[in-house]
């Protein structure tokens, strides 16, 4: 009798757990798809910033290039 108890109570708890694991399955489909989005504008933004970031310092190494051509002609 008692293992019919606990069988009962066991599917029971099962049951619910079924129904907690498609509620939170339910709810995770919903905000993925903004998550995702979220993130792949960040990405997009990294990369514009680390694209500007390697145009300045080509930019830098120009002008320092330029400026040691300078310094090289005032010491003559």
């Amino acid at each position: 009798m008692q293992n019919l108890i606990d069988w009962v109570c066991l599917s029971e708890k099962i049951k619910e757990n079924n129904n907690t694991i498609r509620n939170l399955t339910g709810e995770y489909k919903k905000i993925e798809p903004d998550c995702r989005e979220g993130v792949r504008a960040q990405l997009e933004r990294m990369k514009e910033l680390c694209k500007e970031r390697n145009n300045l310092y080509e930019k830098q190494n120009d002008l320092k290039g330029q400026k040691w051509k300078i310094e090289k002609s005032l010491e003559r």
